[in-house]
């Protein structure tokens, strides 16, 4: 019986994971959206085009994209409801 309930508990909790990584990968940006937003920040069709192509190479990490950001000047882009939600959770 207890063996049972071991069972039913990992399950839940390998189901809540995958359901959790099918959410993170529904809610990636795509590269037109990650430019877009990139230009509306204000940032020089060179240094856009810099941008995209190490995101292209390396993959997209919006904490570290932001750092970079502040780094050159700009406004944090893709981590300002970040800070909120954590809190609120």
């Amino acid at each position: 019986m207890q063996l049972r309930f071991i069972y039913t508990k990992l399950y839940k909790v390998i189901e809540t994971r995958l359901f959790i990584k099918k959410i993170k990968k529904e809610q990636r940006m795509s590269l037109e959206e990650i430019e877009f937003e990139l230009e509306m920040v204000g940032m020089p069709g060179d240094q856009l085009r810099k941008v995209m192509s190490a995101i292209k190479r390396d993959g997209f990490d919006a904490k570290a994209l932001d750092r970079k950001l502040m780094t050159m000047g700009y406004a944090p882009v893709f981590t300002i409801y970040d800070d909120e939600s954590d809190k609120k959770g």
